[in-house]
């Protein structure tokens, strides 16, 4: 039973969660929602309900099911969704099975549209099995896949199929058939030597591995100031001694001796509640508890006997975003800009002007851009606010395509991920992985710091000027 008072509350006790996990069966409709406490969302993790009671509580399933089956507000969708699906396995089998038929029928859309406007081209589509063995024939498979068969987190990968499909004719489609009932008629694996399939051309291989290797994969920059203007979780800020405190939800797991002396008092509510009575007791018991090992098997309990799951716990955090009587922290952010001012010896240095959504949506509190630069270790306070000694150069979005020449003469080229606040470096993702990243790039004493543009050919250029917008309109 949620309490009412959890769901209008600006804490994070109540949260909504897939019944299916999402990743697994693609369902993020409302009949697949609900709302559920914050413990029992992460107790659940990615897995159905069926799977989570079998393991975690077998004996409760039977009293959830009958709850479920019980309650008549809940419409029979969504009431099988909540508690059957013991055939998870197969469900997942036969969402995957859509998905790639829905693939093939845009395939197929694809190719009768291209016949349309190209007549008398001869057009063909590939399937993919084909491709994969020709792939293995051919000695390219490790490009694409591990030792274990994984795929490699490189998108290259895409330029690997692409030269693969190219270079396949329907003679090689016949010779790869019959290579594969030659197998099967020898008691053979179905796998292929590199023999069985001769390549297109003489040194194919070496030359499609030096092709793929080079490959700059294109990406498109996110310009759009979408997502999340500040985090979900609303953390509670009291004024103490003149001080803006920030609270965190802590969970009882985490906790150390030394964060019991940041439990607040409670505010007080009720005539018989001693607030400070009730701090201590609980601050004891939390104490007796960790001191203890964290027993899984006897968890710290509230004076009126509850587990207690979580703490509210004074942080070093400055307050971000004022929001509902607390505070939240800033969403992504929606660009950098960059500027450039000479030093003393006339060398040119770089600053970083971070722009957030909510930034960009409040017009009436940001008439203008945000002007103050990050400096290191320093409250946005005491940042240095932009004026006419700053030339503006340009502006950076998520998948910016950027290079930058370190002090030590580092030539690194990638696309921007990020910039941390705290201490004015940048991130900057390999082009061939995502999630390959260069962290910790300051920014300030870079020797060189440029923006490039690079079109769908892959085609490299630099940027050599932007004008400074605002809502669409170019500022100063």
């Amino acid at each position: 039973m949620i309490p009412p008072e959890s769901i209008v509350a600006t804490d994070n006790t109540v949260q909504v969660d897939h019944i299916l996990p999402w990743s697994r069966f693609g369902d993020d409709s409302f009949v697949n929602k609900t709302l559920c406490m914050a413990h029992a969302n992460q107790a659940k993790q990615g897995r159905t309900p069926f799977e989570w009671f079998s393991a975690d509580k077998p004996a409760e399933w039977a009293a959830f099911e009958a709850r479920v089956e019980g309650c008549k507000a809940i419409r029979g969708r969504k009431k099988r969704g909540f508690y059957l699906r013991r055939n998870a396995a197969e469900v997942e089998v036969r969402f995957k099975a859509r998905n790639l038929g829905d693939t093939r029928y845009a395939t197929t859309a694809l190719l009768n549209k291209l016949k349309r406007l190209y007549p008398t081209a001869d057009l063909r589509a590939r399937p993919g099995a084909p491709t994969a063995k020709l792939r293995r024939a051919w000695g390219l498979e490790d490009i694409k896949k591990d030792e274990s068969g994984q795929r490699r987190e490189d998108d290259r990968h895409h330029a690997l199929d692409a030269i693969v499909i190219a270079a396949t004719s329907e003679s090689m489609l016949q010779a790869l058939t019959h290579a594969s009932k030659e197998a099967e008629r020898q008691g053979r694996p179905r796998g292929f030597l590199f023999n069985d399939v001769p390549e297109p051309w003489p040194g194919f291989r070496e030359a499609t591995r030096d092709v793929v290797m080079n490959v700059f994969v294109s990406r498109a920059e996110r310009r759009r100031a979408r997502g999340e203007a500040h985090a979900a979780t609303i953390r509670q800020v009291r004024e103490i001694d003149g001080q803006s405190i920030v609270y965190e939800r802590k969970p009882v797991e985490k906790l150390t001796l030394a964060d019991l002396e940041k439990i607040p008092v409670p505010v007080p509510y009720g005539r018989a509640v001693a607030p400070e009575t009730l701090r201590d007791a609980m601050v004891d018991d939390l104490r007796r508890w960790i001191e203890a090992g964290k027993p899984k098997d006897a968890p710290p309990l509230s004076p009126k006997g509850d587990v207690i799951r979580k703490v509210r716990v004074a942080s070093k955090d400055k307050p971000a975003i004022d929001l509902r009587g607390g505070v939240a922290d800033r969403g992504d952010m929606a660009r950098v800009d960059v500027f450039g001012q000479a030093d003393k010896r006339g060398v040119r240095r770089f600053f970083l002007v971070p722009v957030y959504p909510h930034q960009v949506a409040d017009q009436e509190s940001f008439p203008r851009p945000p002007d103050r630069v990050v400096i290191q270790s320093k409250p946005e306070e005491e940042w240095t606010v932009i004026d006419a000694r700053f030339d503006f150069l340009f502006s950076l979005h998520g998948n910016s395509l950027i290079e930058v020449i370190t002090p030590e003469g580092e030539v690194i080229r990638g696309y921007f991920k990020g910039l941390d606040r705290s201490t004015g470096a940048i991130s900057i993702a390999m082009p061939q992985n995502q999630r390959l990243l260069r962290r910790g790039i300051g920014a300030r004493r870079l020797v060189a710091f440029r923006k490039l543009t690079i079109n769908r050919l892959g085609r490299i250029d630099v940027i050599k000027s932007e004008v400074r917008t605002w809502h669409g309109a170019a500022c100063t």
